[in-house]
């Protein structure tokens, strides 16, 4: 069986930092295993002639470099990610523990128990609202598990949920105020999402459209109709309205999509039929 040693050194001579020792020792063992089950592997298989079996596999393994430093690359990142990951253990819980500190603080100062819980909710709302929206150099391998329009959505959104639980708590639910901000926040969010895909050239950007226009008229009828700013009845009339956009939005894509194909198409048929008859002529 050949020893493929030499290859391999020569291949990973460049590599002789000492901070590559320990890994490059341990690629060239892993590499050097792997090569040799190779051989046993085209042996079992009929292939006798040594040199032939030699070639083949160097010419597998032209690449080593390229793979050692994908390894390394890897390696390197995966140990980011875990400091990463660490520091944001450790923050999350130095985050809450100031948050408990203050909690505790504020009760005992003012002894309003039956109002200082809303630290805690406030801090973890805050905490979830800083998750969604951190930068994404931030997230695991860089990468956002959701979309940052929608984390911004659900960021405000719970904001806005916070608010509306202290003025319930406030109001003890007298007043439509409370309900208000939640409509307002939810006509805010659907109106930008109806047509903000759209400038970003999103995929299924459209569907947003359809979706969001509607619903936008159907909080902005329940915000002017708590608020006494506009009759109940006649502000169905928004909702109907919201339906229409959809509508022109959906002929208007239906339109550019197939009607500017089928021209296209026409002007190929066009086309080909004068070639046709220049050919023929």
């Amino acid at each position: 069986m050949k020893d493929y040693t030499e290859f391999i050194d020569l291949e990973l001579s460049d590599f002789n930092d000492p901070a590559y020792e320990e890994s490059l020792e341990r690629f060239k063992t892993k590499r050097k295993t792997a090569m040799r089950d190779r051989e046993v592997v085209l042996r079992k298989r009929g292939l006798s002639d040594a040199q032939v079996i030699y070639d083949l596999i160097i010419s597998e393994n032209k690449d080593i470099r390229h793979e050692f430093v994908e390894e390394q690359k890897k390696a390197l990142e995966d140990s980011i990610e875990k400091r990463l990951f660490r520091m944001k253990i450790l923050l999350s819980v130095v985050y809450f523990i100031f948050a408990g500190i203050t909690y505790f603080a504020v009760s005992f100062t003012t002894g309003s128990w039956g109002l200082s819980w809303l630290i805690i909710v406030a801090s973890i709302i805050f905490y979830i609202d800083f998750l969604l929206v951190m930068p994404k150099t931030l997230h695991y391998k860089g990468e956002r598990t959701i979309k940052f329009s929608y984390a911004v959505s659900i960021a405000v959104m719970l904001i806005a949920l916070l608010i509306w639980l202290i003025l319930e708590i406030q109001t003890h639910g007298d007043t439509h105020i409370s309900w208000v901000v939640l409509t307002a926040t939810l006509s805010i969010i659907t109106f930008f999402d109806s047509f903000v895909p759209r400038l970003a050239k999103e995929k299924y950007a459209e569907y947003h459209t359809y979706l969001c226009a509607p619903l936008t008229c159907v909080f902005v009828h329940v915000t002017l109709g708590l608020l006494g700013l506009l009759e109940w009845h006649i502000g169905w009339l928004l909702v109907f309205f919201g339906i229409a956009i959809s509508l022109l939005s959906f002929v208007i894509d239906t339109y550019r999509k197939y009607g500017l194909r089928a021209r296209a198409e026409k002007l190929r048929l066009e086309k080909f039929e004068h070639k046709e008859g220049e050919l023929n002529g």
